[in-house]
């Protein structure tokens, strides 16, 4: 049977995708955001449990090579800054579709990822702020940045090299089983948080005109020295 691998930034409604994947296809095994440190696994029935702290007993490595032996169908996310090209060959070269999601409103999705980690506190299901007391740091913008370059430097290599059915799908069109991943704002609009607004736009302006040409061999460096485990641990 054919699996259903997930993959798109965080934030951009990979989990709830992933829980109406598996409402189609309850037969599937559901192995949630498997390459998360905040998932660990019990195998070889591959369940996977949350671990609070963070402190897993399978690291990547270990966890690709044991769904690699898995023998039952699944339905998976992989947040695109979980990617490598281990996991890449390996996603390419299954019976599988994919299905790579997006956002069409930059801005909004720049606001959710800020406000998501705000106080260092992923995901919070209700957010409470005063208007303008919130600043985005410059280590934000320069972590937002590295998503944004990851997350498009696979989605162009999954559609250039994969042979596998890719199916595109917005945020904003998807139709999510529960509300368990959409936060409840006390403010309407999620830039009246921000005190300095200015900067922000300038910045996701000039984001939006910078041209990657991800098939050079110096940029996929660069991109691929980013990521989470070396080409040694095969």
């Amino acid at each position: 049977m054919t699996n259903h691998i997930v993959i798109g930034k965080m934030r951009s409604g990979t989990n709830g995708f992933g829980e109406l994947l598996h409402l189609r296809h309850p037969e599937h095994t559901y192995l949630k955001e498997y390459f998360s440190t905040i998932y660990d696994i019990d195998d070889p029935a591959l369940s996977v449990k949350y671990v609070p702290n963070r402190v897993i007993k399978y690291d990547i490595p270990k966890k690709l090579n044991l769904l690699k032996n898995f023998d039952k169908p699944y339905v998976c996310n992989i947040a695109t800054t979980q990617m490598d090209n281990h996991i890449f060959g390996y996603v390419t070269n299954t019976d599988s579709v994919l299905y790579v999601l997006n956002r069409k409103n930059l801005l909004e999705h720049f606001l959710a990822y800020f406000l998501a980690w705000t106080d260092d506190s992923y995901i919070k299901l209700n957010f409470s702020a005063k208007p303008g007391s919130l600043v985005v740091p410059d280590k934000l913008f320069d972590t937002y940045t590295v998503n944004y370059i990851i997350h498009d430097y696979w989605k162009h290599r999954l559609d250039a090299e994969s042979g596998l059915k890719i199916e595109h799908h917005f945020y904003e069109d998807i139709k999510f089983p529960t509300s368990n991943y959409h936060s409840v704002y006390n403010l309407s609009n999620r830039m009246d948080y921000i005190s300095n607004k200015q900067q922000v736009m300038d910045y996701l302006i000039k984001l939006k005109k910078t041209t990657i040409h991800y098939d050079n061999t110096t940029v996929q460096k660069a991109i691929l020295d980013t990521l989470l485990w070396p080409d040694t641990l095969v």
